[in-house]
């Protein structure tokens, strides 16, 4: 089969869901192509581009300027672009491009969507969309769930969201994240050290708490983008990769509880955490089945408290191997089997 990806290779999260797919498809005998939407073009014209969209996000001058009718006029040009390709299959990374589903596409139509996205505009300020420009979107992410073949998302609970309060289609199926279980795992140490690795561009990231944690605990490494103005207040370490993870004892996760979405959506960096079987400490508010399982829950007054009794070396161990094995069961070979049965 000839399988065609459309993504926006960002250097971050973005990234990482389009390389695997390609790379365990391929693995299987399939010929599969990147379509970088921040690279295409047609007749001269850009279909679809965050431009220089890591430099804005590492300036903090990132925002998000989706119209219905500029989006209308990028499937139409990437329309021709898949049809100039004549792929069997085509998978759908970025979702407010989704609506070229509905155009003339001779081939099997998967929408793999990273979150329920005008849900999660509702809930992004920072992004400067407005209330009716949403409206207006969310004609379209209907139009990509409803002309796919299939819909996933990147964890299981965004699809039960999208089933309570948009689309109830027989098309969704299960597709979760998935991680590689790395052989040199994260060791005990006493004290321990607590890594955050991530964006700290969004809202629901809620930085200011992260601040307050940092500030109680006085033994957390923020890594992520972008640069923040103070830097000494969030323990600032720059940008890093996740193999940086294996020196440490904890991974932080932070959702402001107001985020409704996130609260029961999903976080890449939980997943990446629990590859170097590093324990989790997750917010109490949060409850995602498959994840917060095997977590710390933590609130504010607690947060120090939780981290000293997981910091005796039997109960880090325990925690560390239940989160490994959680790890196991995510990876992504077992998670994407399901686009392999798909295919065929």
């Amino acid at each position: 089969m000839k399988v065609g990806i459309i993504c926006c290779l960002d250097g971050a999260a973005n990234s990482v869901r389009p390389a695997e797919i390609q790379r365990f498809l391929t693995a299987r005998g399939h010929d599969v192509e990147l379509l970088d939407t921040n690279e295409l073009k047609h007749d001269g014209r850009w279909i679809y581009r965050k431009a220089k969209f890591r430099n804005l996000l590492l300036s903090g001058t990132y925002r998000c300027n989706r119209t219905l009718e500029r989006a209308r006029s990028e499937t139409k040009l990437l329309e021709k672009e898949i049809k100039s390709r004549a792929y069997d299959v085509v998978i759908c990374e970025v979702a407010e491009l989704s609506g070229v589903f509905s155009g003339e596409l001779k081939c099997l139509k998967i929408f793999d969507c990273p979150t329920p996205w005008t849900a999660e505009l509702r809930e992004s300020p920072e992004f400067g969309v407005s209330p009716e420009e949403i409206d207006e979107l969310a004609v379209l992410e209907l139009e990509g769930y409803t002309s796919a073949d299939y819909v996933a998302f990147h964890w299981h609970t965004y699809a039960d969201y999208v089933r309570e309060h948009f689309y109830e289609g027989k098309n969704i199926i299960t597709l979760n994240w998935g991680c590689h279980p790395k052989t040199r795992r994260a060791q005990f140490q006493d004290p321990p050290k607590i890594a955050f690795l991530g964006k700290l561009y969004h809202s629901w990231v809620d930085v200011p708490l992260l601040e307050r944690l940092v500030r109680a605990s006085g033994s957390i490494d923020v890594y992520g983008i972008p640069e923040p103005e103070d830097k000494e207040k969030l323990n600032y370490k720059g940008y890093a990769e996740p193999d940086v993870l294996v020196d440490y004892q904890f991974g932080l996760v932070t959702i402001a509880p107001r985020a409704k979405l996130k609260c029961r959506g999903f976080s890449a960096k939980h997943v990446e955490y629990a590859s170097y079987g590093l324990p989790v400490l997750e917010p109490e508010w949060r409850d995602i089945p498959g994840l917060t399982d095997t977590s710390i829950p933590y609130n504010e007054d607690n947060f120090v408290e939780q981290v000293q009794r997981y910091s005796d070396r039997e109960a880090w161990q325990e925690k560390s191997d239940e989160t490994y094995e959680l790890a196991k069961s995510l990876d992504w070979d077992i998670t994407l089997q399901p686009l392999a049965d798909i295919i065929g």
